[in-house]
């Protein structure tokens, strides 16, 4: 799997329950890959979004050596409405009303608060 090439610590999977013509290019396609490296207008973002593309382009993809066992891999299953307290952070596990889960694009959207991931093994189909 590409991810298990790229030098990012972090996977997410995320399947569109529906094309509603509108978000990212990965709910066109049975299957795609998209980089998300935080806010759009950060510099430093820009930087390390070109450094992960560089390293793909110069040492080429070799599917070959994937290796997701060193990867985080998380599965977005819902969403939470409402305003960020400001306790929530990307990626780190909380737990709000009993819920236990890892936030994801916390206060990215207005009226969602953040989407709600699990961290799971590597799905059979990406360990192939």
């Amino acid at each position: 799997m590409l991810a298990g090439c790229l030098p990012i610590k972090n996977v997410v999977i995320w399947q569109s329950e529906k094309n509603n013509g509108q978000g990212p290019l990965t709910r066109y396609v049975k299957r795609g890959v998209e980089i998300e490296c935080g806010p759009q207008n950060s510099p430093k973002i820009k930087k390390r979004l070109y450094e992960i593309l560089r390293t793909l382009t110069l040492s080429g993809i070799n599917l070959e050596q994937s290796d997701l066992s060193r990867k985080n891999i998380f599965q977005v299953y819902g969403k939470l409405a409402g305003e960020n307290s400001g306790s929530l952070r990307d990626f780190k596990k909380t737990k709000i009303k009993g819920e236990t889960f890892y936030p994801l694009l916390v206060n990215q959207y207005p009226g969602i608060m953040c989407y709600k991931m699990k961290k799971i093994n590597p799905p059979k189909e990406l360990s192939e």
